[in-house]
């Protein structure tokens, strides 16, 4: 039987482990970690970014998707998202969890909306992530060095006000591959958790081209959801380019393999790394 979502991240911050997930943009994505999951026998997060969400609905219908690509160990999730009616859409059509971003507004209004997308998931018994301190950089591109920091004053109320599941940081974090790592403060975790009493799940946005030991720090504090985005489009990147070496004529096959092999690996690693 598959585990609630929320059992597996209390299972993950028990074991100083995390969940990891992974944005997709395709149906390639999508079938490498359905087959990752089914031969390790792990959760994973399939992740959609909001604009995906629209695209892969209009291409396929998540109802197919669902029963298509959802097996015992793969659990949805909505990514930066403020349009309430996708949030709702997500919620009802089945998404494991969705994430109200609300950082780029005042407190009170980040609280405000939270506690209402809470109040939607609670009966469908899905997860709400939110975010306090903007994640730096931007998902398709380079993270740049102009990052942020959350403000630890406003921690507390937040997540008494808003019961929020999972907790986004910003730690000088960002999408996007680093330019500099020295804007990271893993300790703005262990502040907001010694404020917390220990309670409070928290998220790593900006997992790509984070060195191993601050992931891992970071899990220390807490984070028991870890995103990898730019580090899944480099790799299609790199596919495409081993497939066109081949000087042939396209074939459907063939570059499936040679994708989903290669995004294999990486997920196999990644989980390997921080969550087996």
């Amino acid at each position: 039987m598959k585990k609630k979502i929320i059992e597996v991240l209390k299972n993950c911050h028990e074991n100083n482990k995390s969940l990891l997930a992974f944005n997709v943009q395709n149906i390639y994505h999508l079938q490498a970690l359905k087959e990752v999951s089914d031969e390790l026998k792990i959760a994973v997060i399939v992740q959609f970014s909001a604009r995906y969400v629209k695209q892969f609905q209009k291409r396929f219908g998540f109802e197919f998707l669902i029963e298509k690509y959802r097996n015992n160990y793969m659990y949805y999730h909505l990514d930066h998202c403020q349009d309430l009616e996708l949030i709702e859409f997500c919620i009802k059509i089945g998404f494991d969890g969705v994430m109200y971003d609300g950082s780029e507004h005042s407190i009170c209004h980040n609280i405000d909306i939270t506690r209402k997308v809470k109040d939607m998931a609670i009966p469908y018994n899905c997860i709400v992530e939110g975010e306090l301190g903007e994640i730096g950089g931007v998902e398709d591109g380079e993270g740049g060095e102009q990052m942020s920091h959350a403000n630890l004053n406003e921690v507390k109320e937040y997540v008494d006000k808003t019961d929020v599941d999972v907790l986004a940081l910003g730690i000088g974090n960002a999408h996007g591959f680093y330019t500099t790592l020295k804007n990271i403060d893993t300790s703005l975790l262990l502040k907001a958790k010694k404020i917390l009493n220990n309670n409070q799940f928290f998220v790593l946005h900006g997992g790509s081209g984070l060195p191993e030991e601050i992931v891992k720090e970071t899990i220390n504090y807490g984070v028991v959801k870890i995103n990898y985005s730019t580090q899944i489009k480099e790799t299609t990147n790199q596919a495409l380019k081993e497939y066109m070496k081949k000087d042939e004529l396209f074939n459907e096959i063939n570059f499936e393999n040679t994708l989903i092999s290669r995004l294999k690996e990486v997920y196999i690693k990644l989980l390997n790394t921080y969550t087996i």
